[in-house]
């Protein structure tokens, strides 16, 4: 499989700000942040795995939030294609020529 764009499959990723706001981290939404985003085990509600993530790796936890919150879904569907918004439905030959007949100027009898 290969290594994710954005995170590397790592799950997390850090984003700078221009305006010097503090560093975010982003869960991906690659597989690697899938599985950081689990807040189960087995059968019972858990604290979501990226918390652990987080504090192992001396992260504050409000510094973490989902990617998407973070970027507009245009920016993110070029490397997340379930993401694109869903192309417009292909017009039908049947609705192509119902179209046309009714724009077609009629004769006198």
């Amino acid at each position: 499989m290969p290594e994710c764009p954005v995170c590397g499959d790592k799950g997390l990723v850090r984003v700078r700000f221009e305006s010097g706001e503090p560093d975010r981290f982003g869960i991906c939404l690659c597989e690697w942040g899938e599985r950081l985003r689990v807040a189960r085990n087995g059968r019972h509600a858990t604290n979501p795995l990226w918390q652990a993530v987080a504090a192992q790796r001396g992260i504050p936890l409000e510094a973490v939030v989902p990617l998407e919150s973070l970027y507009d879904p245009e920016e993110l569907a070029p490397l997340f294609p379930a993401l694109a918004p869903p192309a417009p439905p292909a017009e039908t030959l049947e609705a192509a020529l119902i179209a046309a007949g009714r724009t077609r100027r009629r004769g006198r009898r």
